[in-house]
């Protein structure tokens, strides 16, 4: 959000290596930071969002949007798109035949 979205994405990558790959908390300020930096955002900028209230309101939206939806842990999957009426969520790993058959429920057949 603070940077575009090629940045973005890099960044989503190194979060995930850092916090499953290398252990690390991904939590905690100092990382978060640190990450940026290494992908090319502004340590000042990143860390006066981090520190701040900007943004809350919308992640206290999107975590409404997943209790919503009955998002409880991961994997969580959500089918959504302009075909579908609302968007459907289903936990936990599923087969291919199972996801072919949520598929086909939401697509109406």
């Amino acid at each position: 959000r603070l940077a575009g979205p090629e940045r973005n994405n890099a960044m989503k990558t190194a979060l995930f290596e850092a916090c499953y790959e290398q252990g690390k908390n991904v939590s905690d300020v100092e990382c978060l930071v640190a990450l940026a930096v290494a992908n090319g955002m502004d340590e000042g900028t990143t860390r006066a969002y981090l520190e701040g209230s900007e943004g809350e309101e919308e992640v206290l939206e999107e975590i409404d949007k997943a209790r919503q939806l009955g998002v409880s842990g991961v994997p969580f999957f959500v089918i959504d798109g302009p075909a579908v009426k609302r968007p459907y969520g289903f936990s936990g790993a599923v087969g291919s035949d199972e996801l072919l058959a949520m598929f086909d429920e939401v697509a109406g057949n």
